[in-house]
Parts: structure tokens; C-alpha cells; sequence
């Protein structure tokens, strides 16, 4: 799931966000001016995927459906916020 999203940030914005470490997440995008919070929504949702990827954590279906729709407004916002910066 957040490889998908890491997918999206780096066609976006041209940055390969594979490469880019969960602590180091929230500065990368704060290069392209995206908000504090949508910063820290991100990085919870990619440390939590950090701790079942590399933890073995395993919380459920019902996490896995809070964070896939936490990562939809997410990215629902980046796009507002792309759209208003290409606009202005």
C-alpha cells in the first residue's frame, strides 16, 4: 500500500521517494511546500507500515481500510494542493 504511494509522490513530483527514508519522509516534502499536517498523516501511516513490514506487526483488514483511506485524502489533498500552486 505505501509503496503505491511512494509510487505517487515520485511520479508527481519528479523525486524518487523509494529512496527516501520514513524519518525523512515529512523534510522531502516539505521541499515541495506541502503542509505540516499532511506531513505528519504521512509519516504516521508509513512508520505504522514500517512496523508490519519490518516488525511483523499484524493489526487487520481494519487498520489496512483506515490507512488505505487515510492515504486517499491524502493524496486527494496533495492534488488540491498541486492544483492551487499551478493556478496561482
Amino acid at each position: 500500500m505505501t509503496d503505491g504511494f511512494r509510487l505517487y509522490l515520485t511520479q508527481r513530483t519528479g523525486e524518487n521517494f523509494f529512496s527516501v527514508t520514513t524519518r525523512a519522509f515529512p523534510d522531502r516534502m516539505a521541499a515541495y511546500l506541502i503542509d505540516s499536517d499532511l506531513r505528519e498523516k504521512t509519516f504516521e501511516i508509513l512508520k505504522h507500515s514500517d512496523t508490519v513490514r519490518f516488525g511483523g506487526s499484524t493489526e487487520g483488514i481494519l487498520r489496512e481500510k483506515r490507512d488505505l483511506t487515510e492515504i486517499r485524502e491524502i493524496v486527494c489533498q496533495i492534488e488540491e494542493f498541486f492544483n492551487k500552486r499551478r493556478i496561482k
